[in-house]
């Protein structure tokens, strides 16, 4: 039975000076076989390779109805803040209400008014500040920060969401408050819900965080970016991924985080350096 062609290299024979042309050919056909066999896998490993990197792509850009915390950003020890501040922080907010409390009875009816009186256009600004950065939050369309305003401001805002990121999680975990989605059953998020939890609510703290340092390089704009800190933190009672009592707390943490960043000396030379870039 004659093996198939690739498995079997030709003998070397010198019989004749036929025999001699054909092997030449058989080699030349072997080599060639042999080649197309190299191309033929390297092309199958890449088309492996795209498909998986497709597959990745479209599961990062279909959107969730439960997504992780986006949101925070925590790492190493933080750059303007000291690491040894959880106490000094917990101490400075208050508890959420507890469940049959009277605030927590405002909590759901809030929740529930808003949920009825929202409209399309409200969730869409909502959703556009799942992101918890800088653009979603003070570019535009609904802030006034421009494109090259923005990019300037980046590392810096960047640095600010990880550090406050820091805390925020430890924080979050030593209330440990369910969001009112997983327990209002009657409530429907107009926007991805999280696994985070509820309190204090850590888009709160990031927007007016975000809003007093914005105001240290923008002085003339500081009630603009105070304003929209305070409308992306309704937006999250308002579609439905807080109670306003996380609003609250949020909102205290944000000022506490504020006020320890502002004692560094390190942020103290940067937003100089960062207002300089800003007028180049």
């Amino acid at each position: 039975m004659k093996q198939p062609f690739l498995l079997s290299r030709p003998r070397l024979q010198r019989v004749s000076r036929g025999a001699n042309l054909h092997f030449h050919l058989n080699d030349t056909l072997y080599r060639f076989d042999a080649l197309i066999l190299v191309w033929y896998k390297s092309t199958m490993k890449l088309i492996i390779i795209l498909i998986l990197s497709f597959n990745f792509l479209a599961c990062q850009n279909t959107p969730s109805s439960n997504i992780n915390a986006s949101s925070i950003v925590a790492g190493g020890k933080p750059v303007y803040l000291s690491s040894e501040l959880y106490e000094d922080i917990k101490a400075q907010i208050s508890d959420y209400p507890q469940k049959g409390s009277a605030a927590q009875s405002v909590d759901e009816f809030v929740l529930r008014k808003l949920q009825k009186s929202r409209t399309e256009k409200d969730c869409e600004r909502a959703n556009s500040e799942v992101m918890t950065n800088l653009q979603n939050f003070y570019g535009k369309p609904y802030g006034s920060l421009d494109e090259k305003q923005i990019n300037i401001l980046i590392p810096l805002f960047d640095q600010l969401r990880a550090d406050a990121g820091f805390y925020i999680g430890q924080i979050k975990r030593n209330y440990n408050r369910t969001r009112p989605y997983d327990y209002l059953k009657d409530l429907a998020p107009c926007i991805p819900t999280e696994k985070s939890l509820s309190y204090p609510s850590g888009h709160s703290i990031l927007a007016v965080l975000y809003a007093l340092v914005l105001s240290d390089l923008f002085p003339d704009k500081s009630i603009q970016f105070k304003d929209r800190a305070e409308v992306i933190a309704q937006d999250r009672v308002l579609a439905g991924v807080h109670h306003p009592s996380d609003i609250v707390g949020g909102k205290k943490m944000g000022q506490i985080l504020y006020d320890e960043v502002i004692k560094s000396p390190r942020y103290k030379n940067d937003i100089e350096k960062y207002k300089k870039l800003l007028i180049e």
